[in-house]
């Protein structure tokens, strides 16, 4: 079972004035990115740049900057950002910038929804019953969900099917940066 998320993507942005039209054109470019990890900060725009044939730091330096990243595109200490569409949306709002002076070059596509873990020690019949009424139950749980302070992100989500398949994208950004273990976390 996972929630979606509206908009949940990647985009790639980079200033008007730069010269760069397309992820090509960031060869041998810096990219800010938030945080470590993270899906729609670090994920998925890495995503986006192996896609268009960038290999990361290879091809492109990425500069991971936590909460400095969107202020460090904006005073052009970088060429580029990648980040979550929510993000950049937020913060053009915030600063009144137009997105036409920080154009996006590249929306990715949609992350992976967000999902519910159940133990394997628990009765696959309790785990299916629990699925079921969550399903039943949905509004309100998304509502409760985003009634929690930073949480406005759920804000017209639905509970769907998780499929593994689905996070394949993420794996292979993973790969890009170097980690090959996917190995299932066994705790004792």
């Amino acid at each position: 079972m996972a929630i979606t998320r509206p908009n949940y993507r990647s985009v790639i942005a980079v200033h008007a004035d730069s010269g760069i039209k397309s992820l090509s054109d960031l060869k041998g470019k810096t990219i800010a990115m938030s945080d470590l990890g993270s899906t729609s900060g670090q994920l998925g725009p890495t995503k986006i740049l192996v896609d268009a044939g960038l290999q990361p730091e290879a091809d492109i330096e990425i500069k991971m900057l936590g909460d400095a990243d969107l202020q460090a595109f904006q005073n052009e200490d970088v060429a580029a950002w990648g980040g979550s569409a929510l993000d950049y949306d937020r913060f053009m709002q915030a600063k009144s910038l137009k997105s036409e002076s920080y154009p996006i070059i590249k929306n990715g596509d949609l992350l992976p929804s967000d999902v519910f873990i159940a133990s394997s020690d628990l009765d696959t019949e309790y785990v299916a019953e629990l699925r079921d009424r969550m399903v039943e139950n949905q509004d309100k749980l998304i509502d409760a969900i985003v009634a929690v302070e930073a949480n406005e992100k759920y804000q017209g989500s639905e509970l769907v099917e998780a499929k593994d398949a689905d996070y394949d994208p993420i794996r292979e950004a993973y790969q890009a940066i170097g980690v090959n273990d996917f190995t299932e976390f066994v705790g004792e």
